[in-house]
């Protein structure tokens, strides 16, 4: 079962310097979300992803749930990041 959290985030005191992660949370992690919804997400990524200054948006596959990207061109950027040396 695919349990993963993909973030973009400002990975910069200044700004303007984008970075991203994907969690792959295990079962305990699963199990500390209260509900598995976005904003439970957005909670449990406050307290975990201390790569990020600030959290620009993330896209949620957890078991049977799905969130996707809020922003547009959030999926772009997430690529863009990851895949960079391919571009």
């Amino acid at each position: 079962m695919i349990n993963r959290v993909y973030v973009i985030g400002d990975i910069s005191l200044g700004g303007n310097v984008i970075g991203t992660v994907t969690y792959n949370l295990d079962s305990v992690e699963v199990d500390s979300l209260d509900v598995i919804n976005r904003k439970e997400v957005g909670k449990w990524l406050e307290s975990h992803s201390w790569e990020f200054e600030t959290i620009i948006d993330f896209k949620v596959e957890i078991g049977t749930f799905f969130s996707d990207w809020e922003r547009v061109g959030s999926e772009r950027e997430w690529e863009e990041c990851e895949f960079h040396d391919e571009w």
